[in-house]
């Protein structure tokens, strides 16, 4: 898992830096120039899926960072049971 968190990190930074010098570029030529509402409407449009795509790279950043195992003590023979419960149907319907 820590291969694959790192490697995510990796991608995300990768798609993230890009993603905001694009961004920024749309938000200067929106300020710098006027545009009819079409314009501004296609510029609102790309805004909207750059924070889209950024969403989706945060929850890939998610997947990056260390998760805390929570270990707790059981009985195996509790564990078998519940197995051996859920296991019967199909076993019996199988012939054994």
């Amino acid at each position: 898992m820590s291969v694959i968190g790192e490697l995510a990190a990796g991608i995300a930074h990768e798609i993230r830096n890009p993603l905001t010098s694009i961004k920024g570029f749309i938000q200067f030529l929106k300020e710098s120039y006027t545009y009819d509402d079409r314009s501004m409407k296609y510029y609102k449009i790309m805004e909207e899926e750059i924070d889209r795509m950024n969403e989706v790279i945060g929850e890939l950043l998610i997947i990056s960072k260390p998760h805390q195992k929570d270990f707790t003590e059981e009985r195996v023979e509790g564990i078998l049971e519940d197995v051996i419960l859920l296991m019967s149907t199909a076993a019996q319907k199988k012939g054994y």
